[in-house]
């Protein structure tokens, strides 16, 4: 987050939600809840293109219309339910 968004965070905000194992690799995935301003976000453009806040329908919405990466619009629908109460 540091590197490519300038977000700092302590261990103690990063949850462990799931590790994904797939065939040949896994993927932990955190999720962290944490009161952000836009102008603390401080994008590494070498790192990042874009960002965005987005809502649970717009996030559905990028999905449909394939703004978003079809990996992680994948593994947004698998973990939605979980990430949403947690």
């Amino acid at each position: 987050m540091k590197e490519e968004l300038g977000v700092c965070l302590d261990e103690a905000e990063l949850k462990l939600h799931e590790v994904y194992k797939h065939r040949n690799y896994f993927m932990d995935i955190y999720v962290v809840r944490k009161d952000l301003k836009d102008e603390e976000v401080i994008l590494d453009k070498s790192e990042v293109a874009d960002w965005t806040w987005l809502s649970k329908s717009e996030i559905e919405q990028f999905i449909e219309t394939g703004k978003m990466v079809r990996s992680v619009g994948i593994r947004y629908k698998m973990f939605e339910m979980n990430l949403m109460e947690n």
